[in-house]
């Protein structure tokens, strides 16, 4: 009896021991797919919502999950803005052009018309590609970490065209409300009051955008990495031509891997 009871602790004890040693392999396979993962964002040399958030996340929690969690809320909220302007927008291009009394087009209603088409073309496309996106990241959620990262900045300028074409569609929306205040009859010094002011808000959100956005704030931790110190130097020194024809290269090498 005592000798069963023996046999069951030692057998235990090695169960035990196993257990903590896959543990242990599993936790630094874990930290060496991180700083895999973080080297490959950080060779990037680029700084978009994209390699923030995944770097970020690599940093605090050695997973990408909460910078893919982030970048699902960031384009489901961009998807409601587009879908809402091409719908919007899709409304008011049912409205007839007004033709002059010489069957001649009035010039500001073409404009008009010519805007608000093209700021819907710009909202449906952001609209597809948020939806894109939003397949793309639901599909990689659970994938291995350096082959979600791997995908993910080899998309970013496609991710990234989601940011872009809501600000087009916004900007048209803005510019044609503006001449909308040309074609009504209301008095000349209120239409040019009211570009004025629309003019110096643009300025103001332009500003705060260029301050917030693009120049961000500097110091973040993907700043501080030394690959990615490299990798702003090594794309500083390049030229147009070689920047493009190197993208490419890249973009290839990561489809075939």
């Amino acid at each position: 009896m005592i000798a069963a009871e023996e046999e069951q602790a030692i057998i235990t004890t090695n169960t035990t021991n196993d257990d903590h040693h896959t543990r242990t392999n599993n936790h630094d396979h874990d930290d060496a797919s991180a700083e895999e993962a973080k080297e490959i964002v950080a060779k990037e040399g680029d700084n978009k919502f994209l390699h923030i958030c995944l770097y970020n996340s690599l940093v605090k929690t050695e997973n990408t999950f909460e910078g893919i969690e982030a970048l699902m809320a960031i384009y489901g909220n961009l998807l409601g803005l587009h879908g809402f302007m091409a719908g919007f927008q899709y409304v008011a291009l049912e409205n007839q052009i007004d033709i002059d009394e010489d069957d001649s087009v009035d010039s500001i209603e073409l404009a008009i018309f010519s805007l608000r088409y093209f700021g819907f073309l710009t909202s449906l496309a952001g609209t597809l590609i948020c939806i894109i996106i939003g397949e793309y990241l639901k599909t990689i959620q659970y994938e291995e970490m350096t082959t979600q990262v791997k995908g993910l900045v080899n998309y970013a300028n496609f991710i990234q065209m989601a940011d872009y074409s809501a600000i087009l569609a916004t900007v048209i929306l803005a510019v044609t409300s503006n001449l909308l205040l040309w074609k009504n009859s209301i008095p000349l010094v209120l239409s040019i009051l009211y570009n004025v002011l629309a003019a110096m808000g643009g300025l103001m959100l332009l500003r705060a955008f260029i301050v917030i956005i693009v120049k961000r704030q500097p110091e973040r931790l993907l700043y501080e990495d030394d690959n990615y110190k490299a990798a702003l130097i090594s794309k500083k020194s390049r030229t147009l031509w070689q920047k493009i024809s190197g993208a490419a290269a890249a973009s290839v090498v990561m489809d075939d891997e």
